[in-house]
């Protein structure tokens, strides 16, 4: 889910393809739970869609310490260190 919401700068919709993709198998439903737990910890922030008001784009909370490595992305809290 971070790799997701690093590589989309501009947001994810959660019915997007790309979003789909990594997604795969899982219910759309329980996508939604993630991200709710994962804004309510402050770790994602939303932003309404200018192309469409009524659904809400999600974004990683700019505190968050992410940085690109050849691995992919990483965050790193100094105690915990998530690769994605």
């Amino acid at each position: 889910m971070v790799s997701i919401l690093r590589e989309t700068q501009g947001g994810m919709k959660v019915k997007d393809p790309c979003a789909r993709h990594h997604i795969g198998e899982h219910p759309l439903d329980a996508t939604l739970k993630h991200l709710v737990a994962l804004r309510g910890a402050g770790l994602v922030v939303t932003a309404e869609n200018p192309q469409d008001g009524r659904r809400l784009l999600y974004h990683l909370a700019p505190a968050i310490p992410a940085t690109k490595t050849e691995r992919g992305w990483e965050m790193d809290f100094g105690y915990c260190l998530v690769r994605g």
